[in-house]
């Protein structure tokens, strides 16, 4: 009832109407509330030096997802019901150990402090975002050990988002 009268302008009156309903002379009645949405910004995706790196980067995980080192990481997808084309055309990959870039190369500017001096590219299975055709962000599903879980690390990194973009804070 509140909802149709939010969602249309109505009374409490014709809302029991519309819904074929007796009005309640007991029940409480709201006055309708004017939602106001405003207009959003539009977003744009990652510069196109960050993008270039990313795809490189996406490229090389979806060889080693195909090579010998990717059989696990191939076998784990396949058990939570992915199939070969659907990796393929995801662009799903595997990075099998944790590298680490120099900012520049994501087109990303010097950062401050100790903890942020390269870009942290974790071990795991490698999953791109791509909208129209622009790659907008890259998460990396990394394999927890029990106690890793337990301790409430993030299954996906870096710090629970994705690889940096301008407007992303710096990962370690």
């Amino acid at each position: 009832m509140q909802y149709l009268r939010e969602r249309d302008g109505l009374s409490y009156g014709d809302a029991c109407a519309r819904l074929g309903q007796t009005p309640d002379p007991c029940a409480r009645r709201y006055a309708p509330q004017v939602l106001s949405v405003g207009v959003p910004t539009p977003l744009t995706p990652p510069s196109p030096v960050w993008q270039q790196r990313a795809r490189e980067w996406v490229a090389f995980c979806c060889e080693q997802l195909a090579g010998r080192q990717g059989k696990g990481a191939r076998e784990w997808l396949v058990r939570r019901g992915l199939d070969d084309l659907t990796i393929e055309q995801a662009g799903i990959g595997y990075n099998p150990r944790d590298r680490y870039d120099a900012r520049a190369l994501w087109g990303l500017p010097p950062a401050d402090g100790a903890c942020a001096r390269s870009v942290w590219l974790p071990r795991g299975v490698v999953l791109p975002w791509t909208i129209d055709g622009a790659l907008w962000r890259v998460n990396v599903r990394r394999p927890l050990a029990p106690w890793q879980s337990v301790a409430g690390q993030s299954k996906y990194d870096g710090g629970g988002h994705a690889l940096p973009t301008p407007s992303m804070a710096p990962i370690h």
